[in-house]
């Protein structure tokens, strides 16, 4: 039996929380580097954690691509934040949460 791939708005949502997740990575990981020897264990580990991060967004971002081979739109997994997106699920555009763009 087949897998049910993920949908438009889902990869939407693990972007955003990847990007979430990245950011507070990297804010504990420089805080970790100024208190502790850059090789110490946990500076090492906080590395890991922000590199299987960014190691799960490019996965998934080449997943997208070839369950979205036609996309009209960007890289969702990185720049989407930036830009609004056409849904082909809803016919809607797809806006950062907060951003000044409006759907039209």
């Amino acid at each position: 039996m087949r897998k049910i791939q993920f949908t438009f708005s889902e990869h939407v949502q693990l972007a955003t929380d990847l990007d979430g997740m990245r950011t507070i990575a990297i804010m504990h990981l420089k805080r970790l580097s100024e208190s502790y020897p850059k090789t110490s264990r946990q500076v090492r580990q906080a590395i890991k954690i922000q590199k299987a991060i960014d190691s799960l967004r490019c996965e998934m971002d080449n997943v997208f691509y070839r369950e979205y081979p036609g996309a009209q739109f960007r890289r969702p997994y990185y720049d989407w934040v930036h830009t609004p997106y056409f849904n082909p699920e809803s016919k809607k555009k797809i806006n950062h949460p907060g951003s000044e763009q409006k759907d039209e």
